[in-house]
């Protein structure tokens, strides 16, 4: 879901004119209600945008997780969702990336629920999509922020893709000349494969 805007002002208009309706008009985006604003979604599929495919967080799933892997989670992931106001007001914001790697089975799709939970609780959107869809779930997550957005398989971008180059200037901010509120994770089952990539 995109939205342009476009404004075409006579020759010599009043500029405070201009001022005023700029303002009413990022008002009312500020307060704009959406399919997907502060849900968790999967976008797996070209028809996921345009009738979102919500994900059910009302089971109570154990994390089995080791004590020093819960820790890095934790830290990197769970901390910087439960007080992303807090980091916002310091500056620091929720934008970063997290590369999450292991065997299947290790507990990857545990973590992505348990992070769609906690980011619905603390006000932001969720995106769980896959790798050939980045593109247009990086797109909501980036108009839906404050949002974490959950790649799956990372490795299935290839080497040297334009998604990659995509997602990677989008995590520095370049491809959108300023960093949004976006956390993304992404997963991989094979992080040799990952670092062959790109290191």
């Amino acid at each position: 879901p995109e939205l342009s805007l476009s404004i075409q002002f006579e020759k010599g208009a009043d500029e405070a004119l201009w001022e005023k309706l700029i303002q009413l008009v990022q008002k009312n985006l500020d307060s704009h209600t959406s399919l997907f604003k502060l849900r968790a979604v999967k976008v797996t599929h070209p028809i996921d945008l345009v009738v979102p495919r919500y994900i059910d967080l009302s089971a109570d799933i154990q994390l089995f997780l080791s004590p020093e892997v819960f820790h890095e989670v934790d830290t990197n992931l769970f901390f910087p969702i439960a007080n992303a106001a807090k980091l916002k007001a310091l500056g620091i914001g929720g934008h970063r990336g997290v590369l999450l790697h292991g065997k299947y089975g290790t507990g990857k799709s545990l973590i992505a629920y348990e992070a769609a939970k906690r980011a619905v609780a603390a006000s932001r959107t969720f995106v769980l999509c896959t790798s050939d869809m980045v593109q247009p779930a990086l797109a909501i997550a980036r108009f839906m922020e404050p949002a974490l957005l959950f790649i799956e398989d990372f490795e299935n971008l290839g080497a040297g893709s334009r998604g990659l180059s995509y997602l990677r200037n989008s995590l520095s901010g370049v491809e959108g000349k300023k960093s949004s509120d976006v956390t993304m994770v992404l997963t991989t089952n094979f992080l040799d494969a990952v670092e062959k990539m790109d290191r």
